[in-house]
């Protein structure tokens, strides 16, 4: 009979039996005081319902992220088995194989063992797949290509599509392009996303295979139609160049924002250079342009963010980097520096340097109360006033200062209606305070869950939610309030939120090199 060794038949095997309640006690103990190894060791007993635990798959998982947070890789890779079972958890096989290499990556040679076993004796795609990037990647191994190879094309010939988009790209690095096309067409007719856009590419191009341009695009624009964002960066250049497509600017638009809002750095930049330079079909937008280059840096082109603007060697004296320079001595309380910065964005024309001036205004006036804070203050709702038409930041913020200050104590009400304007603009800050305001039930809107989840939707789709707005807004998606429950979704907004602090880390290289002190 054929020996079958499986990752989870190994990790299952190293289930810790207690000799007696005491002992296990004693672990139990150890795990709720913090210990690493203690903590994986009940994960393990309450997975498999052994030593006195019940089973209970969310509670292992509970147990094993704890372990894993201290950098235990055992339980980083249990977490993985969790994933790829669905057990505790929604099924995620990309979410599996990223915790399990994480843990081989880490130490957990016994992992690397099982996966190439079981890939050697062809018990499992997935675990060919996985000792074929250990192999690629070389984590737990040396890196061997041609190992790697092996392994995605035993995978591969039994039909995993992961293992043909792999293997695809394996050989077309290697300059092996014809083969290539065959396992990326193969990989595509499973539906796989990746290899869709590239066969597209490949056929547009005329690389490997006889240049078609109509199937290649049609390639393409199915893999856009569901989302991936290259496939959709791809389109944007094309519609804007007519490279292979007839040219079409409102499309090249649409394109790029999608691409954008699903997570390509390259488009992000791209989209916020448009924005910072009002072209395009863009109407310039400072204030949108930093945030998409915070996103962007956060997906890779923070290097490009600081070539351009944290090099003395390319001094910059247009509005745009005066606004930088001013949201960067905001952040540092330079109140009257950050002053003069917008002053010269205002000097140029743009009605955000006087938002913003009026916005220094408004916080020099709070942080430095022994001046003239009420004249202060007063200047500073003058040029948010003055700009109320003209940009949703303005509107924002005036909202913002009409909360009152103690809510049970005054029968006022924020001004909820500059709040709605700028989310009917789009303006993300406002749809996803509209979207907690609903949610909550507060500045004087009844509670309202299906207007919560409209709101965030919009925000994410955008891909603008900000962390606290995506943690609601999952619990709708979990809990099916105002919307059909859909853990799986939940998750999904989770990840994508953008971390808090975006800003502030692009900002960080600006300060040290423009304003004369380390980052705090």
């Amino acid at each position: 009979m054929m020996r079958r060794a499986t990752i989870s038949a190994i990790l299952l095997a190293a289930t810790i039996t207690a000799t007696a309640n005491s002992k296990g006690n004693t672990v139990l103990q150890q795990a709720e005081a913090g210990d690493a190894e203690a903590q994986n060791t009940v994960g393990e007993w309450c997975y498999n319902g052994s030593n006195g635990m019940e089973r209970d798959y969310v509670a292992a998982l509970q147990w094993w992220a704890k372990a894993a947070k201290q950098g235990y890789v055992e339980a980083v890779g249990n977490m993985g088995m969790c994933y790829r079972y669905g057990h505790g958890v929604e099924r995620d096989s990309v979410r599996a194989m990223q915790l399990y290499l994480k843990s081989i990556k880490d130490g957990n040679d016994s992992l690397f063992i099982a996966s190439l076993d079981a890939a050697e004796q062809r018990d499992s795609l997935f675990d060919g797949v996985l000792a074929a990037l250990c192999y690629q990647k070389g984590n737990g191994v040396k890196r061997n290509a041609q190992r790697a190879e092996q392994l995605f094309t035993l995978a591969a010939q039994n039909g995993s599509a992961d293992a043909q988009r792999e293997l695809a790209l394996l050989l077309l690095n290697s300059r092996r392009e014809t083969e290539s096309v065959g396992w990326f067409l193969q990989a595509a007719s499973q539906g796989d996303v990746s290899a869709t856009y590239f066969s597209g590419m490949l056929r547009m191009d005329g690389i490997g295979i006889e240049r078609d341009t109509i199937a290649g695009f049609a390639y393409i624009r199915k893999a856009a139609d569901k989302g991936f964002p290259q496939a959709l960066f791809d389109l944007s250049q094309r519609y804007a160049s007519g490279i292979g497509v007839e040219r079409d600017s409102t499309a090249a638009r649409d394109c790029l924002r999608k691409a954008a809002a699903k997570g390509s750095g390259r488009a992000q930049w791209e989209y916020a250079c448009r924005l910072r330079d009002g072209r395009d079909g863009e109407k310039q937008n400072f204030d949108m342009a930093v945030r998409w280059m915070a996103m962007s840096a956060e997906n890779g082109y923070e290097f490009t963010f600081q070539r351009q603007y944290c090099n003395r060697n390319v001094p910059d004296s247009t509005a745009f980097f005066y606004f930088l320079k001013g949201m960067a001595l905001m952040d540092r309380e330079r109140f009257d520096e950050a002053l003069e910065a917008f002053a010269r964005v205002e000097d140029a024309g743009i009605a955000e340097g006087t938002t913003m001036r009026g916005i220094a205004l408004i916080g020099k006036s709070m942080m430095l109360p022994e001046l003239n804070s009420d004249s202060l203050r007063a200047e500073g709702l003058e040029c948010l006033k003055a700009t109320t038409d003209k940009n949703d930041l303005a509107k924002y913020s005036l909202f913002l200062l009409s909360i009152p200050a103690d809510s049970a104590a005054t029968e006022a009400k924020p001004d909820v209606e500059l709040l709605e304007a700028a989310a009917t603009n789009g303006y993300p800050l406002a749809l996803c305070e509209l979207g907690t305001a609903y949610y909550k039930g507060i500045y004087g809107l009844a509670q309202d869950y299906a207007k919560a989840v409209e709101y965030f939707r919009a925000t994410d789709e955008i891909g603008m939610i900000d962390e606290e707005s995506a943690k609601l807004y999952a619990d709708c998606l979990r809990k099916g309030l105002g919307t059909d429950a859909n853990p799986a979704e939940a998750k999904a907004v989770t990840e994508r939120a953008q971390k808090n602090g975006a800003l502030k880390k692009l900002f960080e290289p600006f300060a040290k090199t423009w304003l004369g002190e380390e980052p705090e």
